[in-house]
């Protein structure tokens, strides 16, 4: 910045004059009052670091950031709303250097949903961001199928397959193929590639409508269903 200093006055000829004189000055930050996110997280799918790690500035009330500033900022993170929270995963504490915490190996595990991670440095005012936490890869699946069953008739409720997480969040993109079979029956209903199969939906393989059926001697059964990938899961019925 430059300062300029003027002064007016009249001479001895009583003739009026002005002279200036200038000085350059560096303004430096003020104390340091508060957090702000200057770069915000991004990428929240679960079990996995963020895409885009946050950075936070210490700063003074008029928004300079402190450059001198070694504060030790935190991060935690909790639900908004209803929805179910855990803990982050990562370093959730770094001090700042010339005043700018730079995270780098934050990520999220649970449930999907909207989350607030919340910045904290002693004395100072926090800052917040809310995100989304999305499903992660495909971990496993979970069928729902009814346990009793009439011999060569069509399952009055038919199974219904999810693709999962490791979480038990609903892998939504996915459309894998789900193979119904039986090692101890003859499974019948629709066919694709020559198996009792179907592609999920949105994660999910409804089998509503693929007239799925068991023929065999009456008693226990199982019902195996499978995706490439991930573990055969067994259901028993009768």
């Amino acid at each position: 910045y430059t300062l300029t200093f003027s002064v007016t006055y009249t001479d001895s000829n009583s003739v009026s004059q002005t002279k200036t004189a200038t000085q350059v000055v560096t303004l430096t930050p003020g104390d340091a009052t508060k957090l702000a996110v200057t770069t915000q997280a991004a990428g929240f799918a679960n079990r996995t670091t963020f895409s885009t790690q946050p950075v936070i500035a210490v700063k003074d009330a008029y928004d300079n950031t402190v450059t001198t500033s070694t504060a030790s900022v935190a991060v935690a993170v909790t639900a908004v709303g209803t929805a179910s929270t855990q803990g982050l995963t990562g370093i959730t504490t770094k001090a700042a250097s010339s005043g700018v915490a730079t995270f780098t190996d934050l990520g999220k595990t649970g449930l999907i949903g909207t989350k607030r991670l919340t910045f904290t440095s002693t004395g100072l005012s926090s800052d917040t961001q809310d995100f989304t936490l999305t499903f992660g890869a495909a971990h496993h699946i979970t069928p729902v199928v009814t346990n009793t069953l009439v011999n060569d008739t069509v399952f009055a409720t038919q199974p219904v397959v999810t693709i999962q997480d490791q979480d038990g969040n609903t892998v939504g993109d996915s459309t894998a193929t789900v193979t119904l079979t039986s090692g101890d029956a003859t499974i019948g209903g629709t066919l694709l590639n020559s198996a009792v199969a179907m592609n999920a939906v949105n994660g999910v393989a409804n089998f509503s409508g693929k007239n799925v059926k068991l023929t065999g001697t009456v008693g226990a059964k199982t019902l195996t269903a499978t995706v490439s990938g991930l573990t055969a899961v067994d259901s028993t019925v009768t």
